[in-house]
């Protein structure tokens, strides 16, 4: 075995001891160890075995581990082509491929109908971590298996439309033509020693040979970052071209990317130059003329550095969500470091906690009008000024970082007769339910919380109607409007919630309430432009590593969350390099520098004097 980019487990008596559909099953917990261990390296784990599918999914998934194999193949039918199927599904080589499986017979049909294939029985399970085909490379953040699980969406949806250029049309796919390549020199280097299928020239390189790659003058080169609507595929391909003599030294691509037209895209981009193919290719890079493809601008990454002259940075982020995440941005602002601006919720002259973060608020800071945001401030003891006047749509950043579990808890309220709606409240009985009043004002004033009273409660209750907590509908509405409402040039991070139960005996339904908005939240993101996710569930994922709430968590797992956080803000933080900026920007310190030399003409001076800004240059 050389790289082993997939391991396929059969079930019985392999991954678990006993048969499902016989004496019943007892689980190992040291595989489940060994297929999360192989994920945080880059190697995808899936499933090829003879039962029943939903029976066997209800016992992964209540094992905690379903989510973590790609395409399994779980039906009643002969494992050899069901494994040749699987391969072509993740776009791998069987030589890419171990299966494993406890009878040796199946062995040698998924041998037969795939030559290249290793097959390995259950005994050679607890060497899998150590063997050098199996070491992989960090993969902590899961990405691999993350878009792995995009080509499963997409396989799912295929079927519905008449034809594969159809379905292509409509997936949205975008490119991005990255010409910054030192700052992805990892990747590159990756991407020229591990492809196969897609690497026109098979020329491998060291990582010596990598600097010497970029740092030649002769090629034109550029990292290719591909995406649809399923989501983002990260930088999937790479060329190199000799200016002089027209002729690609690299061509190379991701197997990801197989049969989306990517190749033939950039291949026709670059007017079809020479290239000498070193055989076996999956595709032909001039075979057909793509007309469904967008290619995105491309961004530029500025590095978060000190200004000499007062010590500020040149890069600010915006956070907005609750106060208990503050704690991580010390270390983002000690180490990158850039300026923060915070908006957490806050505590008024009553002692009212003032959640901010909610999406209704965002929006309704611009939507509602002056007259009704101060009818909520006025008569909701719970609302305040700062509810409004949000720095989001206001303030200049470089990037946005949202918390959106407000949405994920509150309640909503609608009033009876204005468009108006407050939140309020994670999981406790409604405001306008009168039954309720006297448990309220208790449960307040155990708090400390003051200006909720009888009579304000009835009030509210005669005035407003109770929605529940809002519906992923209306919440991805509300993220579409703020993804629309800031510079796209912005990059905005969101933070989901942990898929977890809550220790707090009223949030019983919390982590299923969870699921279902990381799900819409995931949507969003994967038809978004320039939008990312940091996935707590990847960091929160057992009752360890929470206190009171499956939304407030430990000190050590707030400390993970700040690495995770820095290490996105430090290769995300973008500012878009449009062609009139820079021009502007440039003439501007032009201009300047023939002012303080006295080099300019008096006619063009008294011109200069009559523009209102720099600009208007």
């Amino acid at each position: 075995m050389d790289s082993i980019k997939l391991v396929v487990w059969d079930l019985d008596e392999t991954f678990w001891q006993g048969t499902l559909s016989e004496e019943g099953i007892t689980l190992n917990e040291q595989h489940i160890t060994i297929v999360k261990e192989l994920t945080n390296r880059g190697i995808i784990n899936s499933i090829v075995s003879k039962n029943d599918f939903e029976e066997a999914k209800d016992a992964l998934q209540r094992a905690g581990i379903w989510d973590s194999f790609i395409f399994p193949q779980i039906e009643w039918s002969p494992k050899g082509p069901l494994i040749k199927n699987l391969i072509e599904k993740c776009r791998l080589r069987d030589v890419n491929v171990l299966f494993l499986d406890d009878n040796h017979l199946n062995l040698e049909e998924a041998r037969f109908y795939n030559p290249g294939l290793h097959v390995k029985p259950p005994e050679f399970i607890p060497d899998l971590l150590a063997h050098p085909a199996l070491k992989g490379k960090d993969d902590s953040s899961h990405s691999r298996l993350k878009q792995y699980k995009i080509l499963e969406k997409k396989d799912a949806e295929r079927p519905t439309f008449n034809s594969n250029e159809e379905f292509l049309r409509a997936s949205d796919i975008r490119v991005e033509i990255i010409t910054g390549v030192e700052q992805h020199k990892a990747r590159l280097t990756e991407l020229l020693n591990r492809t196969n299928q897609l690497n026109f020239t098979k020329k491998r390189v060291t990582e010596q040979e990598t600097d010497q790659l970029i740092a030649r003058n002769d090629l034109e080169m550029a990292l290719i970052r591909v995406s649809d609507r399923y989501g983002d595929y990260g930088i999937t391909g790479f060329y190199a071209l000799h200016k002089t003599e027209n002729q690609l030294t690299h061509f190379t691509f991701s197997c990801r990317i197989l049969n989306l037209g990517v190749v033939q895209y950039i291949y026709h981009k670059l007017d079809r130059p020479a290239i000498d193919i070193v055989p076996d290719v999956a595709e032909e890079p001039g075979s057909m003329t793509v007309d469904w493809i967008t290619e995105k601008e491309s961004i530029q990454k500025l590095v978060p550095k000190k200004s000499a002259s007062d010590g500020k940075s040149d890069l600010t982020i915006m956070f907005k969500g609750s106060c208990d995440l503050n704690t991580i941005f010390w270390h983002l602002e000690k180490e990158l470091p850039v300026d923060v601006i915070k908006e957490v919720h806050f505590f008024n002259e009553n002692n009212f906690p003032i959640h901010t973060a909610h999406t209704q608020s965002i929006v309704d800071s611009i939507n509602l009008s002056e007259i009704n945001k101060s009818f909520i401030v006025k008569n909701i003891p719970f609302y305040h000024d700062r509810v409004y006047s949000n720095d989001v749509f206001k303030r200049k950043y470089d990037l946005l970082i949202l918390s959106v579990l407000n949405d994920y808890s509150q309640n909503i309220y609608r009033h009876k007769l204005k468009d108006i709606y407050i939140s309020h409240g994670s999981y406790i009985p409604s405001l306008t339910d009168e039954k309720e009043h006297d448990y309220l004002i208790d449960f307040y004033s155990k708090k400390k919380w003051g200006g909720i009273t009888k009579e304000k409660l009835t009030w509210i209750s005669q005035n407003f109607e109770f929605v529940g907590r809002i519906s992923t509908k209306a919440f991805t509405e509300n993220l579409r409007f703020i993804r629309k409402n800031i510079s796209s040039n912005i990059p905005i991070i969101f933070f989901n919630g942990a898929e977890i139960d809550s220790p707090a005996p009223n949030e019983h339904e919390a982590k299923d309430r969870h699921i279902v908005m990381n799900a819409a939240l995931e949507n969003f993101i994967a038809t978004s432009n320039n939008c990312y996710l940091l996935d707590i569930r990847k960091i929160v994922f057992n009752n360890e590593h929470i206190t009171d709430l499956n939304r407030h968590y430990t000190r050590e797992r707030y400390k993970i969350i700040e690495e995770e956080l820095s290490k996105m803000v430090n290769s995300l933080i973008n500012v878009r390099i449009t062609e009139p900026y820079s021009i502007s920007k440039f003439v501007f310190e032009i201009k300047k520098q023939l002012l303080q030399k006295n080099l300019v003409p008096a006619p063009v001076l008294k011109a200069w004097r009559n523009l209102k800004s720099k600009e208007d240059l």
